[in-house]
C-alpha cells in the first residue's frame, strides 16, 4: 500500500524487527527515541521559553495533550514528526546548523506532512532573524535575495532529499500524493465555498477540542491581563517569536486541510496544537495574576479531562487522538475469541476500520481468518465498535432498528457490538 510518502519510517520499523524480531512490544518500543527525543526538546524550548524554574511545565503540556498522548500508545510516524519539529525549534532558537539540517532531513524523511513542516521551520528562521533585527525587512532587493538563501542553506539537504522522491515516485507511478483508486482518495476531494466554511469551522472545533478549551481560554484571559500590564514599549522578543510560531504553523498546515474534504485530523494539527499550547503557557507564567498557580493547575487538569470526552456514536471521534481508545483493544480481543468459540462462519462477518485491517497487519499474528469490508445485503453478521466511523447515520439506524445484538460488549467509553439477521 502506497500512500506516497517516503517509506523512511516503515524501513527503520523494518531494521528494528530484523534486529530485535517482529512483535508488538518491538514496534512500540521503537518509537521510544522519539519520545525520549520529545521529552529533551520540550524541556530544552520550555528553558528558554519560560524560564528554568517553569521548563517542565512545557513537557507535562505536551504529554499531556490528548492528541499527543493518544500516539503514544500507537506506532506513529507522527511521533517522528514532533521529536524532529521540536529538534529542528531548538536548532533555529540556539543556533546549531548541523542539528537543523539533520531534522529537516528526518521531517522530509518521514511524511510528506513532514516536508510542510520543513518550509515552516524556514520561514521561522527568517522570522527569528527579523524580531532579532539581524535584517531590516527595508533592506535592498539584493539583501532580500542573501538572506533568504542564507538561511536556506541548513533546508537544502532536505529539498533536496524531497524533489528526488516526489519525482522518483511520480516517474514511477505517475502521481505524488494521491491517485484516484488510492484508498484515501476520497479524502482529498476538493470542497466548495460551503465546504471550506465548515472545514473552517471543524479546524476550531479541533483546535479547541479533548480539553484544551481550557488551557487556551485561560491562555486568552491573561494575554488580556498581558497586554495591559507587561507591554509597554512594544512586545518581547520571545512572545513575538511565538506568535510567529503560530503563524508559519497555520499558514503552512492549515490550507490543505481546508480545501480538502476529510484532512482536518487532530494528529495533522500536533505542531500548531503545541504552539498554541506554549503561548497560553507563556501568556500565563508572564502575565501578572492572581492564582497562577490554581489557573495552571485548572488548565492542565481541563487538558487531561480530554482523555475522557467520548463523543454520541453517531458524532465522528478522533479516536487515535485521546488515550479514550485503550478499551478497545481488549474489547477487541475478547469478541474475536467469542466469534471463535461460537464457530460462527467467519466468511460472514463484515465489520470497518480499523478491525479489517488483517491481523497479519495489526497483531503480527494471523489467526487463519479475517472480517471483511461490511456489507449489509451480503453478510449475516455485522461486527461494530463506536471506534469505527465508516458506519453512516442511516447505516447504524438500521443496525439498532432491523438487526439483533448477538454479543455486546464495553468498557469505558468503548463499545463493541456484534449483530446478526
Amino acid at each position: 500500500m502506497d500512500s506516497g510518502h517516503f517509506p523512511a519510517f516503515g524501513m527503520y520499523l523494518a531494521a528494528c524487527w530484523k534486529i530485535f524480531g517482529k512483535s508488538l512490544a518491538v514496534s512500540h518500543l521503537s518509537v521510544l527515541p522519539f519520545l525520549l527525543g520529545v521529552w529533551h526538546f520540550s524541556y530544552r524550548l520550555g528553558d528558554f521559553f519560560l524560564g528554568g524554574r517553569f521548563a517542565w511545565l512545557l513537557t507535562i503540556c505536551v504529554f499531556l495533550d490528548p492528541v499527543f498522548a493518544g500516539q503514544t500508545v500507537l506506532v506513529s510516524p507522527d511521533l517522528g514528526v514532533m521529536c524532529f519539529f521540536l529538534a529542528g525549534l531548538w536548532a533555529i532558537i540556539k543556533p546549531q546548523k548541523l542539528l537543523l539540517a539533520v531534522a529537516a532531513i528526518a521531517l522530509a524523511a518521514l511524511s510528506m506532512r513532514g516536508m510542510m513542516i520543513v518550509l515552516a521551520l524556514y520561514f521561522f528562521k527568517l522570522l527569528t532573524h527579523i524580531i532579532a533585527f539581524d535584517f531590516s525587512p527595508k533592506s535592498s532587493p539584493l539583501s532580500w535575495l542573501k538572506f533568504v538563501w542564507k538561511n536556506a542553506l541548513p533546508f537544502v539537504p532536505a529539498g533536496l532529499l524531497s524533489l528526488a522522491f516526489l519525482y522518483a515516485h511520480y516517474a514511477h507511478t505517475g502521481w505524488v500524493g494521491y491517485h484516484a483508486d488510492s484508498p484515501w482518495a476520497p479524502a482529498f476531494a476538493k470542497v466548495d465555498f460551503a465546504g471550506f466554511l465548515k472545514n473552517c469551522g471543524v479546524l476550531v472545533w479541533r483546535i479547541l477540542d479533548y480539553g484544551r478549551v481550557f488551557l487556551l481560554l485561560i491562555g486568552a484571559a491573561a494575554a488580556f491581563v498581558f497586554y495591559r500590564k507587561k507591554v509597554k514599549n512594544g512586545f518581547p522578543r520571545k512572545f513575538l517569536l511565538l506568535v510567529s510560531l503560530v503563524g508559519v504553523c497555520v499558514f503552512c498546515l492549515t490550507p490543505s486541510v481546508l480545501i480538502h474534504k476529510g484532512l482536518l485530523l487532530h494528529r495533522y494539527l500536533l505542531p500548531l496544537l503545541f504552539a498554541l499550547n506554549l503561548t497560553a503557557l507563556y501568556l500565563l507564567i508572564k502575565a501578572e495574576i492572581k492564582f497562577k498557580n490554581a489557573l495552571l493547575a485548572l488548565g492542565f487538569i481541563g487538558l487531561a479531562t480530554g482523555n475522557f470526552w467520548v463523543y454520541p456514536k453517531h458524532v465522528a471521534q478522533g479516536w487515535d487522538a485521546t488515550l479514550a481508545h485503550l478499551p478497545y483493544y481488549d474489547l477487541r480481543n475478547k469478541m474475536l475469541n467469542y466469534i471463535e468459540e461460537k464457530s460462527l462462519e467467519k466468511s460472514e462477518i463484515g465489520s470497518a476500520f480499523p478491525n479489517i485491517s488483517g491481523f497479519e497487519y495489526t497483531d503480527l499474528q494471523p489467526r487463519g481468518w479475517e472480517p471483511v469490508r461490511f456489507d449489509f445485503a451480503e453478510n449475516d453478521y455485522i461486527l461494530y465498535s463506536n471506534v469505527m466511523n465508516d458506519f453512516s447515520d442511516a447505516e447504524l439506524t438500521e443496525l439498532e432498528n432491523d438487526w439483533k445484538k448477538v454479543k455486546e460488549m464495553k468498557s469505558g467509553g468503548v463499545c463493541f457490538i456484534l449483530y446478526g439477521r
